[in-house]
């Protein structure tokens, strides 16, 4: 599955054709589409803005989007059938089966002319491309194997490789596990952690769960799967910790990533450091991806 391919395919004609011009191909994260603004690729930590010969350029140059253009990408990711992704639509993105995520900004107020719903006279798209890093989490199964294992936040900023890591986490655990494979239940609200069109042959004692809410889908999980490990990726709601907390209460290992710009910013929340203080949370660690795989710093918090 080639994922990049499938984004580009979302794009119109003449965008597509600069991006492809482009010598960015197979390392683009996210491309930017704004009404009546200029185009723009997220490669690594850069912003690049290309001219329409795919050539690297200032905002000047750049390719300005229409209107016209920043709809049709939505109606492209829901292949005409908003009705089919209202839920994910209410929220402000919509994902695809290859896991691509799609957000929108919907203008407020009176509705363009021709326009039959706010999305179709969206500001802008953020299309959001994943990528599948094979062994990126190696580390991590390493320090598990050395220091002995323990439910995990793993921290790092937007676009820090997050979802990347967990995903390659969940898969060996339960291939490789510890010490031997474990039963991990993966919860994927988003349907971006293991996309339905992502190929899993070979999971091991993998499940995964698709439920539109993080807490509920943990709460499924312990009442029907019994896991040794549960995985959930991007914490963000005061009842996603909740139900976290519940799980790392009982006989599982809870493995989750949270946004976090830095260590002190990360102790700082107050939704972690609920998760902290109730001592069942064995290790958090910073994630800082590098060429090919991500580098933990972990950091023991064990209370006294």
């Amino acid at each position: 599955m080639d994922v990049e391919l499938c984004a580009l395919e979302l794009l119109p004609p003449r965008i597509r054709a600069a991006v492809e011009k482009s010598e960015l191909s197979g390392r683009i994260s996210e491309i930017r589409l704004r009404s009546k603004g200029v185009l723009s690729l997220t490669v690594g930590e850069k912003n690049m803005i290309i001219d329409p010969m795919g050539r690297a350029t200032g905002i000047r140059g750049g390719i300005c989007c229409t209107q016209k253009e920043v709809s049709s990408v939505i109606s492209a990711a829901v292949g005409g059938s908003m009705y089919r992704y209202s839920d994910a639509v209410s929220e402000g993105y919509v994902t695809t089966p290859q896991g691509i995520r799609i957000g929108f900004c919907p203008k407020g107020g009176q509705r363009e002319e021709g326009c039959s719903s706010p999305i179709e006279s969206a500001d802008g798209v953020n299309i959001r491309i994943p990528r599948f890093i094979s062994d990126c989490s190696r580390e991590a199964i390493d320090f598990f194997r050395a220091s002995g294992p323990g439910s995990t936040l793993f921290f790092a900023p937007p676009g820090g490789g997050k979802t990347t890591f967990i995903r390659d986490l969940a898969l060996k655990l339960s291939t490789e596990g510890i010490y031997s494979p474990l039963r991990v239940c993966a919860v994927d609200s988003a349907d971006e952690l293991f996309p339905q069109g992502m190929d899993l042959e070979g999971k091991g004692l993998l499940d995964v769960l698709r439920t539109s809410s993080k807490a509920d889908g943990i709460t499924r999980a312990l009442r029907v799967f019994n896991p040794q490990v549960i995985v959930c990726d991007e914490l963000s709601r005061k009842e996603d910790y909740e139900a976290l907390l519940r799980g790392a209460r009982g006989a599982c290992y809870c493995m989750a990533t949270v946004h976090g710009d830095g260590k002190k910013a990360f102790l700082k929340d107050p939704l972690v450091a609920r998760l902290i203080s109730e001592g069942r949370f064995k290790y958090a660690a910073e994630l800082k991806m590098l060429s090919g795989r991500t580098a933990c710093n972990f950091i023991s918090l064990d209370l006294p």
